[in-house]
């Protein structure tokens, strides 16, 4: 086994954990698992994909290690310093499309070919799984030998006996083992095949029902991520409401919330490490028993903080429950400023909820409210996205303890949603609401505004819609460090652009990229 010298980094890294779990398999004769997060340590490790897949993955006979993007030099593991090379199998868990144009530099600077027509059969088998894998792994296709589709809980076992043919039986057995796990995609070979047509065949997202049967939460504490040494808990799964632009709320369907008892267990069973804990779930404000968990773990010691809240469900007793535990601060998502575009979005939040909130935070001294927004949306114009900096600026006149701040970023349309279709505007638009709106809020006292990128929300669209011709253009920008312009030129090379995926769709039902995904919901809707 080749190694290569731990450098400064990765020994601080690995010294600054406190595991939460037993160490996964290790040693002997096994079948080596590198489990391969696109971006940097401190990004991966806020990921809770990462930790359930670390307590997943490893069994008798499969080890796992971590793999993280490497400041410069070669990619190597985490605990062992080993090329991605050494490696039988590469499980790349990549939930944000941005981060694929990491991937095939990655893979290249573990001495492993980026593409998987040029990898032999002593190669690793690499699989892509994550949240836009599931909504579209066909970008994915000439890179990975496998995508899975869903939730890995259904068919863990499955998948550990799979992987494990890597070794005994060769990458040949272990593509034939998987080819017969529900929700794996086995892409074709050649792995350059024209586009898909209406006749392939489909795979169906695997769906975790019972998920009382099981806890996602940390399996590793270290300060070196965005929440620092904060047990991160998974209190369900799925979200009902049914926004048109949401992406997470049609794949992870359908509403699975967990029991709190079983929740309140698992951060006991951790009290010795740490007492801060952050309850993780979408729309989290809607779980049906956050009234009683969240009150019941600030009782017994911790400090509890939450994702995103919804307006209309976020209640006094939850507010009062985060305040008594520390935590300073709520983050609410109107989308738009204008109440008739949210309706039409499939947001309907009246402007009385968001003056509530505002109300209640205030009123148990929280000190900042944040605001999350989207600009472009299908039919938007310039006076309704400047809507958003004068609602900023009527929350802030109301409320002048709290200290507002307001993150604007450009819709991108996302795959299975209500609104995959719908065209963005061109980025010169983009841009140009992007400067009035930070214009408008930056003289505002109380106010702070961060805005996104209109060239990256481009980039993000070609990812999130488009389909296998992307595979090349993804592997030589990444070769020439992942950069707008050289995905922008890498495009370009292939006769393809990022406006006409900016453009809606001019292809038949069926025949949409992501389509080779089993329909999640149907316009939006369950």
């Amino acid at each position: 086994m080749r190694r290569r010298p731990a450098d400064n980094s990765r020994a601080e890294f690995v010294r600054a954990e406190t595991p939460l779990l037993p160490p996964p398999v290790a040693g002997g004769d096994v079948v080596r698992c590198a489990l391969l997060f696109p971006n940097r340590y401190q990004v991966g490790m806020s990921s809770l994909a990462i930790h359930a897949l670390y307590s997943l993955l490893p069994t008798d006979g499969l080890s796992c290690e971590r793999v993280f993007a490497p400041e410069d030099g070669p990619t190597v593991s985490l605990e062992t310093g080993s090329l991605l090379s050494d490696f039988d199998v590469i499980a790349v868990s990549a939930p944000y499309e941005l981060d694929w144009l990491a991937l095939p530099a990655m893979l290249e600077a573990g001495e492993v070919p980026a593409l998987a027509s040029e990898r032999s059969a002593d190669s690793p088998v690499v699989i892509v799984g994550g949240p836009q894998v599931t909504a579209n792994p066909e970008p994915l296709a000439g890179i990975a030998d496998a995508a899975f589709i869903g939730e890995i809980e259904t068919i863990r076992t499955a998948l550990q006996r799979a992987l494990k043919c890597c070794r005994n039986g060769g990458k040949a057995a272990c593509r034939e083992t998987l080819n017969a796990i529900p929700g794996v995609l086995l892409y074709d070979e050649p792995h350059f095949a024209p586009e898909l047509g209406p006749e392939r065949a489909r795979v169906t997202r695997q769906i975790a029902r019972d998920i009382d049967q099981f806890q996602t939460h940390s399996a590793i504490l270290t300060p070196h991520t965005e929440f620092g040494n904060r047990f991160l808990i998974e209190v369900g799964r799925g979200c009902g409401r049914g926004c048109g632009f949401c992406m997470a709320g049609c794949i992870y369907r359908p509403v699975r919330p967990r029991r709190p008892a079983g929740i309140i267990d698992a951060c006991r069973g951790i009290a010795e490490h740490t007492r801060q804990i952050g309850l993780v779930g979408a729309a989290l404000s809607d779980y049906p028993w956050i009234d009683e968990l969240a009150p019941a773990l600030v009782e017994e010691g911790f400090s509890i903080s939450t994702s995103s809240l919804r307006a209309e469900s976020a209640t006094e007793g939850l507010l009062a429950a985060l305040a008594a535990s520390g935590q300073d601060s709520i983050t609410i998502a109107p989308e738009a400023g204008d109440c008739s575009l949210r309706r039409e979005i499939g947001k309907p939040v009246p402007d009385e909820d968001l003056w509530r909130v505002c109300e209640l935070a205030q009123g148990v001294e929280m000190r900042r409210i944040k605001l999350y927004f989207m600009i472009g949306l299908p039919g938007e114009t310039d006076e309704q996205a400047l809507e958003i900096a004068a609602l900023t600026e009527r929350l802030a006149v109301d409320f002048p303890r709290l200290r507002f701040i307001a993150s604007v970023g450009p819709f991108v349309p996302k795959p299975h949603t209500a609104l995959e279709r719908h065209a963005m505007p061109p980025q010169s638009v983009l841009r140009q609401r992007l400067s009035a709106i930070e214009t408008a809020l930056s003289r505002l006292k109380g106010v702070e505004v961060r805005c996104g990128s209109a060239r990256w929300a481009a980039v993000q669209a070609a990812l999130s819609r488009g389909g296998r011709k992307l595979s090349l253009p993804l592997v030589e920008a990444s070769r020439e460090g992942g950069g707008y312009a050289a995905f922008r030129a890498a495009l370009k090379r292939h006769g393809l652009s990022l406006e006409q995926y900016m453009a809606a769709p001019d292809v038949p039902d069926g025949e949409l990229p992501w389509h080779v995904v089993d329909p999640v919901c149907k316009g939006g809707r369950p």
